[in-house]
């Protein structure tokens, strides 16, 4: 129903063994990350949505 947000969850559990094992490619995976959630997650600033999501 949801496959990019399914696919950025998935990414988010393995951060850590990206951070571990190849680091030089951990903002290129959060990038990805936040790719996949701008694509899944959409806001209606007509409403007031109390969600948000920070990547650091």
């Amino acid at each position: 129903m949801f496959p990019d947000l399914g696919n950025a969850i998935h990414l988010g559990t393995e951060l850590e063994d990206v951070a571990k094992l190849i680091p030089e490619k951990l903002v290129q995976v959060t990038s990805e990350i936040r790719e996949l959630n701008s694509r899944s997650i959409k806001f209606e600033a007509s409403k007031k949505q109390h969600v948000s999501h920070k990547i650091v």
